[in-house]
């Protein structure tokens, strides 16, 4: 029988948007952004706080599930907006892994988006959250966010 690595057993984040914020989009359409706001993360285990990203800094080469959910109202609407996970700074596009979009139909509607994305971690990594939308310079109030971040194999 195969038992759990007690040593790594506390590894995670949950980490929630502090209040709604506003990003604003780049001047390219589909271009990933950082998502603006004070984000609150307790508890965090083998993670750091970074320059606008979460840091692992736990054992090498272990696969973590990033689970996010997210609500959005636009100004403006008829855009699609896109959520996903940078790791280590790679350039997202909305074909990448884990990326979840929908179409903002209507002014200041609030729609909900949620995702998952499995990534393989080593110290030092980091992870950040980003979002884009199908028109240039949109800003979008993010309401709501909360993520948590899981060892995804709970067994060695």
């Amino acid at each position: 029988m195969i038992g759990i690595d007690r040593s790594l057993s506390k590894l995670g984040v949950y980490a929630y948007l502090a209040s709604p914020t506003d990003t604003t989009t780049t001047t390219t359409p589909d271009e990933f952004t950082p998502i603006s706001g004070v984000f609150t993360n307790d508890p965090i285990e083998g993670f750091a706080l970074g320059a606008g990203a979460l840091v692992y800094d736990g054992v090498d080469n272990i696969y973590f599930e990033i689970d996010w959910h997210a609500a959005f109202k636009l100004s403006n609407a008829n855009k699609t907006i896109h959520f996903g996970v940078s790791i280590n700074g790679a350039t997202i596009t909305t074909a990448s892994t884990g990326v979840v979009g929908t179409f903002a139909k209507n002014n200041n509607q609030t729609y909900a988006v949620s995702g998952t994305q499995v990534a393989k971690l080593s110290k030092g990594d980091t992870i950040q959250l980003q979002i884009t939308s199908s028109s240039a310079s949109s800003t979008i109030t993010v309401e709501h966010f909360t993520t948590t971040i899981n060892r995804f194999f709970v067994t060695n």
